[in-house]
């Protein structure tokens, strides 16, 4: 009771000092609501991955690329689309965000006549277009790059610079480039594609999702509030609470540095929920005073004191739940858990702040605790006397869901994320369709015993590197230092070059002039300093898994055509992707054990009692049981979007089974009989466990309507485990206490 008249005597010094640190923090919010969804946000600074992955860009500058394919079904080599071209490549070069473009609008050979030495623009308006034909034709390895076969279907390559503000400026980078290829070509025969048109369209979507179904979940969630206590003040009090909660959050998030991102996105969701409990079990506790002859301050007073111990506790065991996932591998992860424990904490400040100064104005006399309590004891009993069939389903539902764990697979898939129809998909489809595989994947070669690139023999390992590799089936295409050699040799000899290999002269010849026929390429793929080559694969866009599987095979066949002559690993972005689902499996493990620990041993600290204390954790994972094993059943994979969902669900789900155990702990202590507790404990607990799962289950059910594959599953695995988490409340729970605790 002191703490409750503490906070009354400090209330305005209290609340004036929180408006203070709102405006504050009001550039930090701004700040947080700029989207981030960068690979980099995913890992620690430290990870040995993210470390190799700024090696790598520190050599060979920005991997990020976008991807153009052009397509005409009558075909590119006409006059109109090679000046079209040649204008869209020098528009994209005065654009000071973008490094080079390789593309057909920027191709030079070396002149036809050997007497004549230099190099020519083969789009040039003298030459016909037949004559450009013959001599892509003439320069094979050129011509693979840059159009297919039937020339119906042309790639740019559009390198973008590595600017220190990059991830902010993504989209608008991406629009820009985009906005200018469509002043010369139509946007219905463009498409694009690349890592950073999946980031940026990830962060629309986000900012989409997180704006419209963060309101309307609220708007839900707060509505079915008003309309159970019709009191406006009340439904004031739940908005403070989560509201300001929310904005400290995200202005301390921000003034740090970090941006909101797939995970990050649900923090306001997890403090509505959190916010949300709280508050219906104090008004719960203030229903069931209404009957007594107390001022309204006072009652307010007693219901808030008598609900502030477990309530606190609920806080710690919540906050702890959260923090569990520190020890997950994965920076965003720790990110996530750290700033939610945060705005849990808040939530509670809140809840008995503004508690001691709306509550004693606006107290709750509607009965409804009074008119649904016996009505949940009698289904109680109901299981009680039943207890055998009910004990039998529930049994039956475990051994389903433990089945579909057993099917529950562990893979991402990041193009899965968006909806069926959106741009960044059907763009995706069409370029898989009309170019074939067009994703990158980047291995470096580093010779060993300064050995030179271009040496004969390390320039045959790396063809029959090239070779092996684009042996598996999702693998269409390749260029690399190799290539760009070969290309050199062509150009002098474009029917005999392959046999120059053999020379070292030819080969030292080509070293010299590669970086003169081709500046940009060599640029990207030869680092002369640490004598470090990069070849690119283009294959089909893959999950996880599969990229792993491909990455290991790639691996293999890079020992076998390398031996000790060289050291050859996956570097640039695609291996931090396939890394992740090793993270994914080890983050959701460590930290639901981690978690599991923690709450237990708090329980028992509470509790005081080593049987309640299993019994309520035994129970809490009912919940998560069945929402692993729908996930397994549905084939929804663990993946980035639902690898916290786990702790999140314990978290959450043990703060009902808290409020649930300190009544019942503290009527057995008083006397009153097992079977005695267990009704009035239902009696009194009851109607706020199930206003609050109503509320719940309606703000989350809406998010399944969501754009973000991630929105709406955590949207409907929440609705699950509250649904679940009601059925372990009411029948689980009951059944466990009446067989263990006679």
């Amino acid at each position: 009771m002191k703490f409750i008249e503490q906070l009354h005597r400090y209330r305005f010094l209290l609340i004036g000092l929180t408006l203070l640190g709102c405006s504050l923090l009001v550039g930090g919010v701004k700040r947080a609501l700029t989207l981030d969804n960068s690979l980099a946000v995913w890992f620690l600074k430290d990870d040995p991955m993210l470390v190799n992955y700024q090696k790598f860009q520190e050599r060979f500058g920005n991997d990020e690329v976008i991807i153009c394919i052009v397509n005409d079904s009558s075909g590119l080599l006409t006059r109109e689309h090679i000046e079209k071209f040649k204008q869209v490549t020098q528009a994209l070069l005065n654009l000071p965000e973008v490094e080079s473009v390789i593309g057909p609008g920027s191709v030079q050979v070396m002149k036809p006549q050997r007497l004549q030495s230099g190099l020519e623009e083969l789009m040039d308006s003298v030459n016909t277009i037949a004559t450009i034909q013959a001599r892509l034709d003439t320069f094979s390895l050129l011509k693979n790059q840059l159009f297919t076969d039937n020339y119906e279907t042309a790639r740019f390559i559009i390198t973008l610079k590595k600017l220190p503000d990059f991830d902010s400026k993504r989209d608008s980078i991406l629009d820009l480039v985009k906005n200018t290829i469509h002043n010369y070509l139509s946007p219905d025969t463009t498409f694009f594609g690349g890592i950073g048109v999946i980031y940026a369209g990830l962060n629309k979507l986000s900012q989409e999702d997180f704006g419209f179904f963060l309101l309307l979940g609220y708007g839900v969630m707060f509505c079915v509030l008003l309309l159970i206590y019709r009191k406006p003040l009340l439904l004031i009090y739940a908005l403070g609470t989560v509201g300001l909660s929310t904005f400290i959050t995200l202005g301390i998030y921000g003034a740090i540095g970090y941006q909101l991102n797939l995970m990050t996105t649900l923090l306001p969701i997890i403090f509505v929920l959190v916010g949300i409990m709280d508050i219906t079990h104090i008004l719960n506790e203030q229903s069931l005073l209404a009957g007594q002859r107390i001022s309204k301050k006072e009652m307010a007073f007693l219901s808030l004191a008598q609900l502030s111990k477990p309530g606190l506790f609920n806080t710690v065991t919540t906050i702890v739940g959260f923090l569990s996932l520190l020890s997950s591998p994965m920076g965003i992860l720790r990110t996530f858990g750290l700033f939610a424990a945060i705005g849990i904490l808040l939530c509670f400040l809140f809840t008995y702040l503004l508690g001691v100064i709306i509550l004693p104005y606006q107290a709750v006399t509607s009965g409804i605790s009074i008119s649904i309590g016996p009505q949940i004891v009698s289904l109680v009993q109901h299981v009680l006397i039943h207890k055998k069939t009910y004990s039998l389903l529930c049994l039956g539902v475990v051994i389903i869901s433990l089945g579909g764990i057993y099917f529950l697979k562990n893979d991402t898939y990041t193009l899965g994320y968006f909806p069926t129809h959106n741009k960044v998909v059907t763009d995706h489809q069409q370029m898989e369709k009309l170019w074939g595989g067009y994703m990158p994947i980047d291995f470096l070669v580093e010779p060993t015993n300064d050995v030179k690139l271009y040496n004969r023999t390390l320039m045959k390992n790396a063809l029959a590197f090239s070779d092996s590799v684009q042996s598996l089936s999702k693998v269409e295409g390749a260029f690399g230092f190799n290539i760009l050699y070969l290309m050199a040799l062509q150009q002098y000899h474009p029917l005999h070059y392959e046999r120059l290999i053999t020379s070292q002269s030819a080969l030292t010849l080509a070293d010299k002039n590669v970086t003169k026929y081709y500046p940009q390429l060599a640029h990207n793929y030869i680092h002369n300093v640490s004598q470090t080559g990069r070849i690119t694969f283009f294959g089909k866009m893959t999950s996880a898994v599969e990229l792993q599987k491909s990455v290991d095979r790639v691996n293999h066949f890079a020992a076998q055509a390398f031996g000790k002559n060289a050291t050859v690993f996956p570097a640039g972005y695609q291996p931090m992707y396939s890394t992740i689902t090793h993270y994914v499996t080890s983050s959701q493990i460590s930290s639901l054990f981690t978690a599991s620990v923690l709450i237990f041993l708090l329980l028992w600290l509470f509790l005081r009692d080593l049987k309640l204390a299993l019994l309520a954790v035994v129970s809490n994972y009912f919940p998560i049981v069945v929402m692993l094993g729908i996930m397994g059943i549905a084939g929804i994979n663990l993946d980035t979007a639902t690898s916290s969902i786990a702790v999140i669900v314990l978290s959450i789900c043990v703060d009902d089974t808290v409020h649930y155990m300190y009544q019942y702990r503290n009527l057995r202590k008083q006397g009153v009989t097992p079977q005695g507790a267990r009704l009035q404990t239902t009696l009194h607990i009851g109607p706020a466990v199930v206003i609050t799962g109503l509320l719940l289950f309606c703000g989350y059910a809406f998010m399944m309507f969501g754009s973000l594959q991630t929105v709406k599953l955590f949207g409907m695995l929440t609705s699950i485990a509250i649904a679940a988490g009601l059925f372990g409340e009411f029948v689980v729970l009951p059944i466990m206490l009446e067989r263990f605790d006679r």
